[in-house]
C-alpha cells in the first residue's frame, strides 16, 4: 500500500517500485502471494518493509474486503467496527463509553455485542433507531466535559472515533483512561489525513503510551487515512 504524502500519488511509488522489484529478480503478483511489500510515505520519514500478507491491510493491493449496506445501519462508520472485529474477534462487553457518538452508528454496534448499558456522548442528535436501544443513555454534551463530569462510570469498553486532530483525540482518550475497568478495552481512530501521516500516529501513540498499552495498531480497509487502535488501560 502507499500513504500519500503531500502532491506525491500512489501510483508514482507502486509503478517504480514494481519495477526495481522485477528487475531484481522478484515475481511480483496481484494476489495471494505469502509476502507483501508496504510503503509509508511521510513528510519527515519513509518507511518500507517486507511482511506477512495476513498482517497486511490486504493482500490485494486496491483492498478486497467490502461490507454491504443494510437497512438497519445508522452511518457507514459501522464498517471500521465489524471489519475490525472481524480481524480480532469482538469483546465480551456489558457497559460502554461511546465519545463522539453521533449519529450512532457505533453504539448501535456495540450494543449488538451484549452491552446493557451504553453512554453515548455528543452534543448532536443520535439517530431515533439508536435512542430507542434499551440501556443506550445519550449525554449531549463534550467527551471532556462528560469524562469529567457525575455521569461517568468505570466501563468495560471506550470507543472513540471523533473527528478530531490526532493529539487532542489521544488527550481525550487518555482523560478518559480512568473510567475503564481493570482488563477493559478502548478502540480509537486517528484521523491522519495526508499532512505527514507518520509522525502524527507516532505522536498520538506516545502521547497514549503512559495510559494504555497497545494491543492492535492498524490501518482498515474502511478507513485507510485513519489509524485504528485497540489497547488496555495500564492501571
Amino acid at each position: 500500500m502507499g500513504q500519500r504524502a503531500g502532491a506525491v500519488r500512489p501510483g508514482k511509488v507502486r509503478r517504480p517500485l514494481l519495477e526495481a522489484l522485477i528487475d531484481s529478480g522478484a515475481r511480483v503478483v496481484t494476489s495471494g502471494a505469502p509476502r507483501t511489500v508496504s510503503v509509508c510515505l511521510g513528510e519527515e520519514r519513509s518507511t518500507a518493509g517486507i511482511g506477512a500478507s495476513a498482517d497486511g491491510l490486504s493482500d490485494w493491493g486496491g483492498g478486497r474486503m467490502r461490507l454491504a449496506s443494510r437497512k438497519e445501519q445508522v452511518s457507514r462508520a459501522e464498517f471500521k467496527l465489524e471489519e475490525l472485529f472481524s480481524l480480532v474477534g469482538a469483546p465480551e462487553v456489558t457497559s460502554a463509553v461511546d465519545l463522539g457518538a453521533s449519529p450512532g452508528g457505533w453504539t448501535r454496534i456495540v450494543h449488538g455485542l451484549g452491552a446493557t448499558s451504553i453512554d453515548a456522548v455528543d452534543p448532536a442528535d443520535l439517530d431515533p433507531r439508536v435512542l430507542g436501544l434499551p440501556g443506550v443513555t445519550h449525554h449531549r454534551t463534550t467527551a471532556g466535559e462528560f469524562v469529567n463530569g457525575p455521569d461517568a462510570a468505570p466501563v468495560d469498553l471506550i470507543v472513540n472515533d471523533m473527528r478530531m486532530v490526532p493529539h487532542l483525540t489521544a488527550h481525550t482518550m487518555v482523560e478518559a483512561a480512568p473510567l475503564l475497568r481493570p482488563g477493559g478495552l478502548a478502540i480509537v481512530t486517528f484521523k491522519l489525513g495526508t499532512n505527514n501521516p507518520v509522525k502524527q500516529a507516532d505522536e498520538s501513540l506516545d502521547l497514549m503510551a503512559p495510559a494504555y498499552e497497545p494491543v492492535f495498531v492498524r490501518q482498515l480497509q474502511h478507513n485507510r487515512q485513519e489509524l485504528t487502535v485497540v489497547a488496555r488501560p495500564r492501571h
